[in-house]
């Protein structure tokens, strides 16, 4: 090598920070151990990375790692500071700026993505002050979240307005579209259960279907629904069509197709038997004796009923009457059953009277 020396002006950082050098000329900063390159016009010029800052650089020149240590730095807001992190400035950064699958949880460091780096504007996925928004332009855009085993965990399928949790949604129009469904794949309203257990606005009809054992036959249903003035009707299941077998008016009036209705009363379950004496026999016919009939009509309805008054059932058999707070008003009912059970046991007395005289008239007759 020629023994011929080259020495360029050099002065420390500090010294460069008020030194601007002509266009072209370049200096050495002797804190930092690099060249200083000038325009003209910057101060303390502009400063050239060390091959030791750099590492990984390839054949086209991409930086694939910075150093930490002293670093490239530029703006903190836009460039690679000198502790070896990369601001990123307002603008952000664009997808035609990242290669595929660039970004992945484990490159992100703990709460580095926050509120206030989500857009507030963006139509698919907006974080502003007071909501978190999907989807805000109404485009065709799904969002679905996995479980460890079920794929489609909770799912919303945006072409046809459906949310559905822990199964597919469901397709179809019209009578067919869920807006909401629990497990399962049922064809209309709301459904719990694979195959709609349990249904509202079965088949396109408002109401409720439980128990499906066929869904492609609705006559394999069993159903509650109500019509527009209010009435419940009760459909049975597995018929050859769907038959009413209750109805309950919104006027407190109750039909069914049977008239029968029953008590459980299997000795099986029953304890403290005691079957009621003579004494306490015509104890009931008594009650039955003191009850004062009426005909009368309930306030706002005109429909004359016949019954009792259940002040004036309190004041012999106190038993029969219960009483409830309704709207903040006491309110008495009758329990019309045990009525019921004590006029059998007064029929029961009568018999046997009756049939006392009868052998007594056939005794005297035979004289």
């Amino acid at each position: 090598m020629a023994d011929i020396q080259v020495q360029l002006r050099r002065g420390t950082t500090t010294q460069h920070a008020s030194f601007t050098g002509a266009e072209g000329e370049v200096t050495v900063d002797t804190d930092l151990d690099t060249l200083m390159v000038h325009d003209g016009s910057t101060a303390g010029g502009i400063r050239l990375a060390k091959h030791s800052e750099l590492s990984g650089a390839g054949a086209g020149g991409t930086v694939t790692e910075v150093d930490a240590g002293t670093g490239l730095e530029t703006s903190p807001a836009s460039g690679i500071t000198t502790t070896g992190t990369i601001g990123i400035a307002n603008g952000g950064v664009g997808t035609n700026q990242l290669a595929a699958d660039a970004v992945t949880s484990d490159k992100l460091a703990s709460d580095a993505v926050t509120s206030a780096k989500i857009s507030s504007t963006d139509n698919t996925f907006k974080v502003a002050t007071t909501e978190v928004v999907i989807n805000e332009g109404g485009a065709d855009v799904d969002f679905r979240v996995e479980g460890d085993i079920q794929s489609n965990l909770i799912v919303t399928e945006a072409s046809s307005d459906k949310v559905g949790i822990n199964g597919p949604v469901n397709s179809g129009t019209g009578a067919d579209k869920i807006p909401f469904y629990v497990n399962g794949d049922a064809t209309s309203g709301f459904s719990i259960g694979a195959g709609g257990t349990i249904r509202i606005d079965a088949d396109g009809a408002a109401g409720v279907t439980l128990n499906t054992t066929n869904a492609s036959s609705p006559n394999q249903l069993a159903q509650i629904y109500n019509d527009t003035a209010g009435t419940i009707h009760f459909v049975r299941p597995q018929k050859s069509s769907n038959d009413v077998t209750h109805v309950f008016y919104a006027d407190g009036d109750t039909e069914s197709i049977t008239g029968v209705y029953g008590t459980i009363s299997d000795r099986n379950l029953k304890e403290n038997i005691n079957y009621l004496t003579k004494e306490q026999k015509n104890g009931q016919v008594e009650d039955i004796k003191n009850l004062r009939f009426a005909k009368y009509n309930l306030k706002g309805d005109k429909r004359t009923q016949l019954g009792v008054v259940a002040q004036d059932v309190e004041q012999t058999s106190p038993g029969l009457v219960s009483k409830a707070i309704r709207d903040g008003v006491e309110v008495r009912s009758v329990k019309q059953s045990i009525i019921h059970q004590k006029a059998v046991v007064a029929l029961q007395v009568a018999l046997e009277k009756i049939e006392a005289l009868e052998t007594r008239i056939k005794i005297l007759e035979s004289k």
